[in-house]
């Protein structure tokens, strides 16, 4: 889940309880709505928001694809993956935090820290992922910085 930490799982169970006892849910009932409805962001959403703002804090030490050709393709603008030979690697946060920053919209990428913390921030608040991979599913359609 969280870069595969074993501990992220029984905190995220934690924050869910809470959220349920907040929203005076039963224990089964599902509170991703509620996590929204309360602006409470998930554990997830925590550390996708944490990933993306290291990565784009740090640019300077990365590597984009018009940095290595001078052809102009669809992922110029893309921050190139580290080459990794072992798995515990790409779990990482730093590796997470390229595959994550990559998967965002140019247009929001391409505006300033600040701007984009606070475009993230509220996206994160508005969708409530339980996992990294609904983040990566999302079809980010009408997105306005």
């Amino acid at each position: 889940m969280l870069g595969y930490s074993a501990s992220s799982a029984s905190v995220f169970r934690i924050q869910r309880r809470a959220v349920r006892i907040i929203a005076g849910l039963g224990y089964r009932e599902d509170c991703k709505k509620s996590f929204v409805k309360l602006k409470i962001l998930t554990l997830p959403s925590i550390y996708i928001h944490e990933c993306i703002m290291s990565a784009r804090n740090n640019l300077h030490l990365y590597q984009t694809n018009s940095m290595q050709h001078s052809y102009a393709t669809r992922q110029q603008n893309n921050i190139i993956l580290p080459v990794t030979r072992l798995k515990k690697t790409r779990t990482g946060t730093s590796y997470y935090g390229i595959k994550l920053y990559n998967a965002l919209p140019l247009d929001i990428r391409s505006s300033d820290s600040k701007t984009l913390s606070k475009w993230l921030k509220t996206f994160l608040l508005s969708q409530a992922f339980f996992t990294i991979d609904e983040f990566f599913c999302h079809k980010f359609d009408n997105c306005i910085v």
